[in-house]
């Protein structure tokens, strides 16, 4: 009779082999996705984090401006999204003087129409503008990708109140919106 020993095993069966094989691919696949994760997450919060200094600093230089006017200005006008004034520029004899007549409005981006509810110019967004400054001979952009009605005067007594959304499109395509406000005192 043949003694039935058991044989002594030297390496792994195929099928062994093949779940760690499968096994490593899961896991591997796994933290794949999640650092594509974070990598999109990080990239978005780096698109908002700009969207706010660019809010922040047009809402600043749009104070800026203002500080330097009044409701009694010549020029003072005001509505939701524009704002016609003239900055003092000094006094003669106790009499304020003033510079040319400047605006602040909202205005189409270019190819863009903000008030047709469609991408004009293709860009993934429908209806953003830009803040535009004017004085005198200049015209400047203020600040792009404003929300459809994304600007925003209010006025009680010499205080204004100024709001300013900006969108935009993050990583995957979604539409991000961030928004800045400020109360500024004009000269009386």
């Amino acid at each position: 009779m043949k003694n039935a020993r058991p044989r002594s095993r030297n390496g792994f069966t195929l099928v062994e082999v093949m779940l760690a094989i499968g096994l490593s691919a899961v896991i591997l696949a796994g933290f794949t996705a999640a650092i594509m994760v974070s990598q999109r997450s990080q990239s978005n919060l780096e698109t908002v984090s700009t969207m706010e200094v660019e809010a922040h600093e047009a809402v600043q230089r749009i104070v800026d401006d203002l500080r330097q006017t009044s409701t009694t200005c010549p020029a003072w006008s005001l509505t939701s999204d524009l704002i016609t004034y003239n900055l003092c520029s000094g006094s003669s004899a106790g009499v304020l003087t003033w510079e040319n007549a400047g605006t602040l409005m909202l205005s189409n981006m270019p190819g863009e129409d903000i008030t047709d509810g469609i991408d004009n110019n293709g860009n993934g967004l429908t209806d953003e503008g830009r803040v535009i400054w004017t004085n005198g001979f200049f015209t400047t952009g203020v600040v792009a990708d404003v929300a459809p009605d994304g600007l925003l005067f209010t006025q009680s007594g010499n205080d204004v109140t100024i709001s300013l959304t900006l969108t935009r499109l993050n990583q995957d395509g979604v539409s991000v919106s961030v928004s800045a406000s400020t109360l500024v005192s004009l000269r009386n």
